[in-house]
């Protein structure tokens, strides 16, 4: 292989015999593709898909020619831009967002163009500076943003009761907002979504005022991060899918930092401009701690945890944020008389109680285990009588059984049978 790959190997038991564990770590940016070295770049570099593998296609290299560079995709400057597709306006109410949030910035005395350099939104091409991608989508006229940008839209769709399923008497409404700079955006569709959350989820006795609420500052910051980290040049809407039960963000393009690393410190922007813009007026948290505080909202309030997909298959990155607490009290004491469970599983078996289905990702989402121990503590559910497998390979997924659900309303046997 070019380059060369590092990898780590554990020998584990399972069941009382040896699995091999072998870790392979993401390629740094400036190394990829890695590729068959006897097949060359064109025909031996491959993607992952799914249980496929996928030879990268002509788009895919210039893209991954373009991270190597070390230039990022806001960072780019689309053909014919020019400072007159900025609208100033949009550059003051920056500049008074700047001026609440650090009333002593020394940005605040810049000109508009000086202010463009700071923010690294003013690039030199052939001797002629020219805004990038990032001004536009902060601070572009709506025409500009059209033009440049003609898969932008975004969304916010109410759906009743807690399915999607669109029929003659359950239609979802749907406000697809008007185009403007990312900043006011994410100002609206906050204001849109945060004003919305049920009351009783958010405030518990002795919290923080609303104006600090853990959730209505974690939902936030799930807004900021599907507007700063996704994929603008693909056309596909952004939504926010409002449930009775929960709340679920969706963007175009898959995150850059493996799920199972998110509790860990460090990130890799996908547009790297615009998540300091955001986080120079306090619209963001520090580069990588994002999804640690939508964690930490929601696990202080009390809630489940918001739950994270990337879908490489669809180029998509999902969150779920659910309004309910991750069980009553009267559920936590049931499931925790399931003696045969350990802590883990009996989390894992409560939130696939409240949404319905669990899987390999989300179990290691929710315990921090390897995929290795996450397949064992599910197969174990799975022989226990409390989830059924469905699908099969990576696609696959549990749904809780009948007799989990008894469990759940305390119809049935706390103890559970050990299979034949």
């Amino acid at each position: 292989m070019t380059p060369s790959i590092p990898i780590s190997l554990n020998l584990l038991e399972i069941d009382g015999k040896p699995v091999v564990e072998v870790e392979v770590p993401p390629a740094e940016p400036y190394l990829r593709p890695v590729y068959i070295t006897s097949r060359g770049v064109q025909h031996g570099a491959f993607k992952r898909i799914g249980s496929s593998d996928i030879r990268l296609s002509a788009e895919d290299l210039i893209r991954i020619a373009s991270e190597r560079s070390g230039v990022s995709p806001d960072q780019q400057v689309p053909p014919g831009a020019s400072f007159s597709h900025l609208d100033t306006t949009l550059m003051q109410s920056y500049r008074n967002r700047l001026r609440a949030a650090r009333p002593d910035s020394p940005l605040l005395g810049y000109g508009d163009l000086e202010l463009l350099r700071a923010l690294g939104l003013a690039q030199d091409v052939e001797g002629t500076e020219r805004p990038n991608r990032a001004a536009i989508l902060l601070f572009g006229k709506q025409e500009a943003i059209t033009r440049y940008f003609p898969g932008f839209a975004f969304q916010v769709i109410e759906v009743d009761g807690t399915e999607w399923n669109p029929g003659p008497s359950s239609r979802p409404r749907t406000l697809t907002l008007p185009v403007t700079g990312l900043v006011e955006l994410a100002s609206r569709i906050a204001e849109e979504i945060v004003g919305r959350i049920p009351e009783g989820v958010h405030l518990q006795t002795g919290a923080l005022p609303r104006a600090a609420d853990p959730v209505h500052v974690a939902v936030r910051e799930g807004v900021v991060n599907a507007l700063i980290h996704q994929d603008y040049l693909a056309f596909q809407p952004t939504q926010f899918r409002r449930f009775s039960d929960r709340l679920e963000m969706e963007n175009p393009g898959t995150s850059r930092k493996p799920l199972s690393h998110f509790d860990r410190p460090g990130s890799s922007p996908r547009n790297p401009l615009l998540a300091r813009a955001f986080n120079i007026v306090g619209l963001a948290e520090q580069v990588g701690s994002g999804i640690l505080t939508m964690k930490r909202g929601f696990r202080n309030a009390g809630l489940a945890e918001p739950v994270f997909e990337s879908d490489e298959s669809s180029n998509q990155f999902r969150v779920a944020f659910y309004w309910h607490n991750l069980a009553t009290e009267d559920e936590i004491h049931r499931v925790g008389k399931l003696g045969e469970l350990n802590e883990d599983q009996r989390r894992a078996l409560l939130v696939a109680l409240r949404s319905g289905r669990m899987d390999n990702a989300t179990y290691r989402e929710l315990t921090g285990k390897n995929i290795v121990r996450a397949s064992e503590a599910l197969r174990r559910l799975v022989e226990l009588g409390l989830l059924e497998r469905r699908g099969s390979g990576s696609s696959s997924y549990y749904v809780p059984t009948g007799q989990a659900s008894r469990v759940r309303s305390g119809k049935g046997l706390f103890d559970i049978e050990e299979p034949d």
